[in-house]
């Protein structure tokens, strides 16, 4: 599931396998909004630490990042760090714990 695979050989040497997940990264952006999101050079922000405190308390923003497809795009990335990308793994695994009650802060690491 969304990955593609293909065998280069310019010479008489052996080939390399390059597996790609190109098209599944495609579709994660155009499933979540996230077509007009800017790269970033590390999955999270240097300092940066997701805490406890960042989850909503109040019923109003619980209700709002309720809204929020937060453990859906967090599952996406998980498979994603499985398959072809182990350097956002240890972030994707960060923003996991928050699945059950994540914050505005969450949101916007995970995006």
């Amino acid at each position: 599931m969304g990955y593609s695979a293909c065998c280069r050989s310019a010479t008489a040497l052996p080939c390399t396998v390059a597996i790609s997940q190109e098209g599944y990264i495609d579709s994660i952006l155009a499933r979540f909004n996230l077509l007009d999101a800017t790269m970033v050079t590390t999955p999270l922000a240097p300092g940066s630490h997701l805490s406890v405190a960042d989850c909503p308390t109040s019923l109003d923003k619980i209700d709002e990042m309720a809204t929020r497809p937060c453990r859906e795009l967090v599952g996406a990335l998980a498979w994603l760090a499985l398959g072809t990308r182990s350097d956002i793994t240890l972030a994707t695994s960060s923003l996991a714990h928050f699945g059950r009650n994540p914050g505005r802060v969450h949101w916007e690491a995970a995006k």
